[in-house]
This record gives structure tokens, C-alpha cells and sequence, in this order.
């Protein structure tokens, strides 16, 4: 196991919300129990206190910069100068960025004069926007610069973390990677323990997780309206923190109310994000859930929701291949036709529910494997230099596209 680690977030359970500071706070957690020194920086405007086997460097980003650079960059240069400080007093093993925001991209470009030519750093994939972007059929033009971040920082990095071997080759073409330089490495899945299940006398059917488009929160909607069109016996419940339409311009959740006729009001309800010790309970009277994510990189949600012993329906996703099937407990679809006629089927065949709830969860690796070895070596500094060069050409092009009307005006 590597001796030292840096995570570098904008997120962090328990201080913020967000699945990206789940995994991080988890990965912590074990690599301290394995010895190895870790130290987190959370690029955010909150109070954090160390504990005693991990030590938390809070890194605000400096008001100025984002009134003139915009949010990214003021992150992005928070973040490195933070990591900059902390390798010139002893350098880690590792510092690893999440990927989104482009958060490693300030210190990936500009490594000579922060002194990390030598430092390893890498990214790990959570959420790429343009990934999430182009699962939600575009918009929001306005996020192309942490796009552009994003891409040029896994570029440059020196290790790729990716959660399964099918996203892995996901990152390989979309950002011409190394695959030398790509470890597959799983989230940790919290133990969860099965909850005494008690499905309701009616079928009812749970989507889990936030409320977002990217989250297939519509895609759900338009299917359970489906479904109750139908059959007046089925219910339906969104459980999950709300998020913002990007279609609507407003709250998901008021969007998704607006388009549920009055007839079915009192069937398709709205509970707030459940605390995960008290989410078996939550489900224990669901029939199945679903997780609509129309973009995926993992699903901390869907490893809970099997380890609980509750059958599953998911999107065909990179994410979900080879680890969700009817061997583990799922039903895959396709199409919003597809989940529609999904849990109208399961519906009518408790049989097959009870077969699809007894399956075991699926298995994933163990989330210490990128670190039990040393990562690459950084490329060499005058290849550090053009990767560097070309990439704050390409984001300042972005930037500027993005802050030409034409750009940020949404129809």
C-alpha cells in the first residue's frame, strides 16, 4: 500500500452533500485503517475539523478570482495552490483530484511553477459534464469550460482511477488516454443490512436517488404516466434530494409536478433524501426500484439497493455492465417504452420478484487496488510542458465561447 495520499474535492461527507464525497470519505477511511497517511482538501466555503486518522485542509476559493476568472478556475487554482503547499513540505505518493470542475486541471497545467513536475497526480472519474451533458441531449453551454477542464486534465494526468473496466475503456476513447495509465478501482459500497422487506398490497415502484434529468427523474415520470394510464392499482415514489431542471429552469422537482396530471397527483409521490441507515426501512415496502440514470459512472444508489435485498431495474449503461443482471437481482432496459412495459410485467408476477429479491448483490473489486501499488511515473517535464501549453489554450477558447451571448442565451 502507497505510504501517502491526497484527495483533493469539492465535496466530503459528512460536511457536504454529494455521491463523489461519499467515495472519497469512504476510500479515507480505509487507506487510514491500512496505515497510510491521508489528508483531504475540500475546496469549499465550510467549516471542517480533521479527525484523528484523517486530516481535512479546507481551501476556499478566493472571491476575486471568481468574480473575474468564473468558478472553475478560482476552484481549480484553490486546489492547486493548496497542493502546492502541502508537497512542498513532504510529497505524497499520490494526489488525486475528482474529475469534475476540472478541479485538477490548474495544478496539471501549471506543474513547474507549483513545483509538482514530479508529483504523481492523478484523476479519478465520477461525472464527466460532457459525458452527463451528452446523456441529457446537451445545454447548458455555460458548463463548457469545466468541460474543457475536465477533458485537458485527464489528458494530462498521470493516472486515471476509473470505477469498472467498461468505463475504463469509456475514458480510453472519449479522452485518448494511456490505458497504462488507467486503474480500475470501485467505490466503496457501504455494509448495509438487509431490511425485513414488506411489500405493499399494491405494486409500487420507487425511483431512487436525486432529482435531475442526468438522473432519468423525467424519464421515470413519463413511464410511471404510463403504467397508471393503464392500471389505477400502482403507485409510485421519488425518494431523493431535489436537483435543478435544466429543461424546466427550475426546481426538478416542482418540473416534474407540473407534468403529472390531476388524476394521478395522490399516486406519484415526492419524499426527501432518506439518511442510508434508515433507507432500508424506506424500501422495505417497495416491489422494486428504479435507478433511471441516463448517465452513470458507478451508482453508489444501485449497490445499496441490492445489497438491501430490494429488485432493481437500471438503464443499459457501460456503468452497470457486467455487474447488474437477473443473476444479481435486476431487470435492465432500454428505453422508457421498455421500463414502462417492465413494471407493468413485474406487476403481475410476484414470483419473479421474489426470485429477483433473493439474487445476490453483485460483486465489485476491492476499492484499495490503485493504491497497493505506486502509480506512474509523471511524463517528462518538456512533455508535462506541450500537454500543459495546448490545454490552457483550448480552456481559454472555451471560456471565452462560453461568455459570448450566443452561448449562454438558452432557448
Amino acid at each position: 500500500m502507497i505510504d501517502r495520499v491526497v484527495f483533493v474535492v469539492t465535496e466530503l461527507e459528512p460536511y457536504t452533500a454529494g455521491g463523489a464525497g461519499a467515495v472519497v470519505a469512504g476510500l479515507a477511511d480505509r487507506l487510514a485503517a491500512m496505515g497510510t497517511e491521508v489528508t483531504v482538501v475540500l475546496v469549499a466555503d465550510v467549516a471542517a475539523t480533521p479527525t484523528p486518522d484523517v486530516g481535512v485542509v479546507v481551501a476556499p476559493p478566493d472571491p476575486a478570482l471568481v468574480a473575474t476568472e468564473g468558478p472553475f478556475l478560482a476552484r481549480s487554482r484553490a486546489a492547486a495552490d493548496a497542493v502546492a503547499a502541502i508537497c512542498a513540505e513532504a510529497a505524497p505518493a499520490l494526489v488525486e483530484f475528482q474529475d469534475f470542475d476540472g478541479l485538477g486541471f490548474w495544478a496539471l497545467s501549471h506543474r513547474r511553477e507549483l513545483g509538482l513536475e514530479a508529483v504523481p497526480l492523478g484523476v479519478r472519474l465520477h461525472g464527466p459534464v460532457d459525458l452527463m451533458l451528452e446523456a441529457m441531449g446537451g445545454g447548458a453551454p455555460e458548463l463548457e469550460p469545466a468541460a474543457a477542464m475536465e477533458r485537458e486534465a485527464f489528458a494530462m494526468a498521470d493516472l486515471v482511477i476509473v470505477p469498472s473496466a467498461a468505463m475504463g475503456e469509456v475514458a480510453a476513447t472519449r479522452y485518448d488516454l494511456d490505458p497504462n495509465r488507467i486503474r480500475v478501482g470501485a467505490p466503496p459500497v457501504p455494509e448495509l443490512d438487509p431490511a425485513e422487506r414488506s411489500p405493499a398490497p399494491h405494486p409500487e415502484f420507487v425511483a431512487y436517488g436525486r432529482l435531475a434529468e442526468v438522473k432519468g427523474s423525467t424519464d421515470f415520470l413519463q413511464a410511471a404516466l404510463d403504467v397508471a394510464a393503464a392500471r389505477d392499482d400502482v403507485r409510485f415514489r421519488f425518494i431523493g434530494p431535489d436537483g435543478w431542471s435544466v429543461a424546466g429552469r427550475r426546481p426538478m422537482r416542482e418540473w416534474l409536478e407540473a407534468q403529472i396530471p390531476e388524476p394521478e397527483r395522490g399516486r406519484i409521490t415526492f419524499e426527501p433524501e432518506v439518511d442510508r441507515q434508515h433507507l432500508g426501512r424506506a424500501l422495505s415496502s417497495a416491489w422494486a426500484v428504479v435507478v433511471p440514470s441516463r448517465y452513470e459512472s458507478f451508482c453508489l444508489a444501485a449497490h445499496e439497493v441490492r445489497r438491501l435485498g430490494v429488485p432493481l431495474l437500471v438503464r443499459d449503461l457501460p456503468a452497470f455492465q457486467g455487474l447488474f443482471g437477473p443473476e444479481t437481482g435486476t431487470v435492465v432496459y432500454q428505453t422508457e417504452a421498455d421500463l414502462a412495459a417492465a413494471m407493468r410485467r413485474l406487476a403481475d408476477d410476484p414470483d419473479r420478484l421474489s426470485a429477483l429479491a433473493a439474487a445476490p448483490a453483485p460483486a465489485v473489486g476491492d476499492p484499495l487496488d490503485p493504491y497497493r501499488d505506486p502509480p506512474p511515473q509523471p511524463r517528462h517535464a518538456r512533455s508535462q510542458a506541450g500537454l500543459a501549453t495546448a490545454a490552457v489554450t483550448r480552456v481559454a477558447e472555451a471560456v471565452v465561447i462560453a461568455a459570448t451571448p450566443a452561448a449562454t442565451s438558452v432557448s
